[in-house]
């Protein structure tokens, strides 16, 4: 198990940088947040299923970014954001023993776009 692990996984990199401005009771907020995949080469190449002579990639890193404003009081704030996700997997939905029948992955690309309010009390 430990060499399994070993063959498909690589150390990674996950970084985040945002930024807050504010004037008087209004806040400004941007960021941008970067998730590396992790993963060996063996585990993010594909056939093509239009040409299965030929391999093809993923991109298996999440990429994030978010913009928002909001109102601070003395006894409430309120935040809203928009955040947008962009990541790519490969799943196998089954898989056969024998090499020669072609088994398909499955290519999920992702773009998650939500909108977030949140609204607090202070006390």
């Amino acid at each position: 198990e430990n060499d399994l692990i070993r063959d498909l996984f690589s150390p990674t990199i996950n970084a985040r940088v945002g930024a807050e401005g504010r004037v008087g009771i209004y806040r400004f907020r941007a960021g941008y947040a970067y998730q590396g995949g992790g993963l060996e080469r063996e585990a993010v190449i594909y056939s093509d299923p239009t040409d299965l002579s030929r391999t093809l990639e993923i991109q298996p890193e999440r990429q994030i970014f978010s913009i928002g404003a909001g109102i601070r009081q003395p006894t409430y704030y309120l935040d809203v954001a928009y955040v947008n996700q962009r990541s790519m997997d490969k799943f196998a939905p089954y898989t056969t023993q024998n090499q020669s029948i072609y088994n398909p992955d499955l290519i999920n690309t992702q773009n998650r776009q939500s909108f977030v309010i949140s609204i607090g009390f202070l006390y």
